[in-house]
């Protein structure tokens, strides 16, 4: 680490920048990791293994102005958790360095709002056809792991008989 006391937004978009799903529409963020750390003046990741903490971080006021904000989103949004999406909201309306740097490489408060929107309504797409899939073929989904079930307990029995 940087020998930081404090962990500012900065870190937490950089942190932003190290993992997302391969679905994720945020993937685009960990390509711009290095033009995100040269704007927000953070060294480059060091490589091997980073070292242990020796002593404990606390959140600085931005970071935790960010997470209000983020929460704020969320809610608005009527989501169940706070995601990556949200924090970068949140990131978004504290306007601090590291809302400038988003801004700097093109996301801004309202583009991030409709793409999480628009990738919600895709994920809810797939949920709903797999929700109605499951509907259409209950019976002979349960069908079937009755016969599992039914199969494992012929083969626990054989291996009783056995002993």
């Amino acid at each position: 680490m940087r020998g930081a006391k404090e962990i500012t937004c900065s870190d937490l978009l950089i942190g932003l920048t190290e993992n997302h799903g391969v679905d994720s529409h945020f993937l685009l963020l960990k390509g711009r990791a290095d033009e995100l750390r040269v704007a927000l003046e953070i060294p480059p990741r060091p490589g091997g293994p980073l070292p242990k903490l020796t002593q404990d971080r606390v959140l600085d006021c931005g970071v935790k102005k960010a997470l209000v904000h983020a929460a704020r989103e969320a809610d608005e949004d009527r989501a169940y958790a706070i995601d990556d999406e949200f924090l970068l909201r949140g990131i978004l309306c504290n306007g601090d360095k590291a809302a400038e740097a988003l801004q700097a490489i093109g996301y801004t408060l309202a583009s991030v709002r409709t793409q999480g929107s628009a990738e919600r309504k895709r994920l809810s797409g797939r949920r709903l056809r797999l929700q109605m899939w499951m509907k259409r073929h209950v019976f002979q989904i349960v069908i079937a792991l009755a016969g599992v079930a039914a199969l494992l307990y012929l083969i626990y029995q054989g291996h009783q008989g056995v002993q």
